[in-house]
């Protein structure tokens, strides 16, 4: 006899999952793991709808399983519900090894919205007359954090993390930000040179973490982007930076990176 069973969580699980969030308005923070499920479009449009009831959520962590297509289409299902959060302050997504550009293209315009809405807000702040025709902007709060974790990710191509330094870059009042990018053969030193212009222009940031460990194409040419970027961030006040297992690093490499954090700390104690 065939077996037909199926593992992981199916819309049945989904909906289980999704009544009891209903009951819970209140909530602050998720961490929902979309690692091993059996999930179809019925399923999705229910954590969608459970989404737009959690108006009270301050933090979201979504991680997907590798050969999961969520990351890919149907984020940008998902994406109208997580805008509803105005109350959102912090974001974390774990993306699958297998995730391509387009869901990078997708995290784009995710990213996007919360800067639009945020600017909209910010606007509102001063025109009453816009807050009557928006009431949300008076409410939302401006995402403050924002994790993403692309380990071990192969098939990322230079469009697709282009759409990631647009993203970012538009987050402009962001406190901390985490960018793993460990083990990402494809990566080189013009990938990081332009995901760098992304986070140099997050001139709020007082935290970050990133991670180039185990990105065998970086040179010195590489982290010399990544030093003239952190440099550029004056008010950074917490630094977690990976670079291990770069073999081809040469000292100078690793003293510009010394110079521009102490230029930092010297900046810092003006």
């Amino acid at each position: 006899m065939k077996n037909t069973s199926q593992e992981g969580m199916t819309d049945f699980g989904v909906s289980e999952v999704c009544q009891a969030l209903g009951f819970l308005p209140l909530l602050k923070r998720l961490n929902i793991g979309l690692e091993s499920n059996c999930m179809t479009s019925r399923g999705l449009k229910l954590l969608k709808e459970a989404f737009l009831k959690l108006q009270n959520l301050r933090e979201l962590r979504v991680s997907y399983k590798p050969n999961f297509s969520f990351f890919e289409g149907d984020l940008e299902e998902l994406k109208d519900s997580i805008h509803s959060l105005t109350q959102l302050r912090k974001l974390e997504l774990v993306c699958p090894y297998t995730t391509r550009d387009g869901g990078l293209e997708n995290l784009k315009n995710l990213l996007q919205h919360f800067a639009s809405v945020q600017l909209s807000a910010e606007l509102a702040q001063l025109n009453v007359d816009s807050q009557a025709k928006d009431p949300k902007a008076r409410c939302f709060k401006p995402l403050e954090e924002l994790s993403l974790e692309f380990k071990h990710c192969f098939r990322i191509t230079p469009v697709g993390w282009d759409f990631l330094q647009n993203g970012i870059q538009c987050l402009a009042q962001l406190k901390s930000l985490k960018l793993d990018f460990s083990e990402c053969k494809t990566i080189d030193d013009s990938i990081v040179e332009n995901i760098m212009k992304g986070v140099k222009a997050m001139l709020s940031l007082t935290a970050i973490k990133l991670s180039f460990s185990g990105c065998l194409a970086i040179t010195n040419k590489g982290v010399s982007s990544v030093a003239e970027g952190l440099g550029k961030l004056k008010n950074l006040k917490e630094l977690d930076l990976g670079l291990n297992g770069l073999s081809s690093l040469t000292d100078e490499a690793f003293a510009e990176i010394i110079d521009q954090i102490q230029g930092l700390l010297g900046l810092q104690r003006l």
